[in-house]
C-alpha cells in the first residue's frame, strides 16, 4: 500500500507532527516497573480481526523494523475512529516452530506503544513513544491503558495458602521464549473464569515424572518439586500473565503455577 503522505502531502505531515507535538504534552513518564508490566504479554486472546496496521515509515528510506521516536503510517485514519492524540499500544500474535504445527496457544507481543500525531480521512501518521523490542510492518495497534502495578507486585504481602485444586499450567514465555527466569512474563491457562486477578500469587512447581529433552524422568510417584513464586499481572477470561518472582531454576512451558488463597 502507498501512502498518501507524498509529494507536497509529506511537507504538510511534517508542519501538522511539528504542531500535534508543541499543542500536546510529552507522554507520562513511567517507572521501571510500569515499563515492564506494559510491554509484558497481553492476557488477552481476541481473534478479532485487528484492522489498523503498521504499514511503513515516514521517512526518505524504506524499512519494515522500527524505533524509538520513528514515525509510522498507519491504514487508517478519521474515518476509522483515528483522532490526532490518541495512543495505542502496537502488538503482534507470535507463534513459531512447533507450536505452528501443534496449534499451541498463540503469545501476544506488545512490542510498544504509540501516539498519532497526523492524521486525515484514510492514513495517520504515529510517533514511537516506546519500544519494548523491535516494531514491524503488520503489526496492529489497540487502545493503549496506562499500566496499573498490583500493590504485592514486588511479592510483598501475605502469599497465602497453595490451593492444589486449582493448578494451571505455564503455556507460553515472553516472545516464544521456551524458558523464564526471575522477573520476567510467562502465560498460564487460567485466568478471572478461575478467579485470577491482578496481584493473585502462585507457587511454582514442576513435574519431575514427566521426561523432558535431555532429561531423565523421575519414577512415578515422587511429588512436585517447588520452583519459585510468582504474581499475576494481567487477566482476561481463561488466561493470565504472571511475573515470576523468584525461581530455583529456568521456569519452563507446561510447569505448574498453583493459586494461593
Amino acid at each position: 500500500m502507498r501512502s498518501c503522505f507524498t509529494n507536497v502531502g509529506l511537507t504538510l505531515v511534517v508542519l501538522a507532527v511539528a504542531a500535534g507535538a508543541s499543542a500536546q504534552s510529552d507522554p507520562v513518564q513511567l517507572t521501571r516497573a510500569e515499563i515492564d508490566v506494559a510491554c509484558a504479554s497481553s492476557s488477552g486472546t481476541s481473534s478479532a480481526p485487528h484492522s489498523l496496521r503498521v504499514v511503513g515509515l515516514q521517512d526518505v528510506v524504506a524499512r519494515n523494523a522500527f524505533d524509538n521516536r520513528d514515525l509510522l503510517v498507519i491504514n487508517g485514519g478519521t474515518t476509522a475512529g483515528v483522532q490526532l492524540g490518541a495512543e495505542f499500544f502496537v502488538r503482534r500474535n507470535s507463534q513459531f516452530g512447533m507450536g505452528r504445527l501443534l496449534n499451541a496457544p498463540v503469545d501476544v507481543v506488545t512490542d510498544g506503544w504509540v501516539r498519532i500525531v497526523a492524521v486525515n480521512e484514510t492514513t495517520s501518521i504515529a510517533k514511537v513513544d516506546h519500544v519494548c523490542g523491535t516494531v514491524f510492518v503488520d503489526d496492529y495497534l489497540e487502545p493503549y491503558t496506562p499500566p496499573v502495578l498490583p500493590a504485592n507486585i514486588d511479592g510483598s504481602g501475605d502469599a497465602g495458602e497453595a490451593d492444589f485444586t486449582a493448578m494451571a499450567r505455564i503455556v507460553a514465555g515472553h516472545a516464544t521464549h521456551g524458558t523464564s527466569s526471575t522477573g520476567e512474563f510467562v502465560t498460564i491457562d487460567r485466568g478471572t473464569e478461575a478467579g485470577v486477578q491482578p496481584g493473585t500469587r502462585f507457587a511454582l512447581y514442576r513435574d519431575l515424572t514427566q521426561g523432558r529433552s535431555f532429561v531423565v524422568a523421575a519414577e512415578p510417584g515422587v511429588p512436585l518439586a517447588p520452583l519459585g513464586e510468582a504474581v499475576a499481572i494481567s487477566a482476561s477470561g481463561s488466561r493470565s500473565v504472571i511475573k515470576i518472582l523468584r525461581a530455583r531454576d529456568a521456569v519452563q512451558i507446561g510447569d505448574y503455577a498453583v493459586l494461593r488463597r
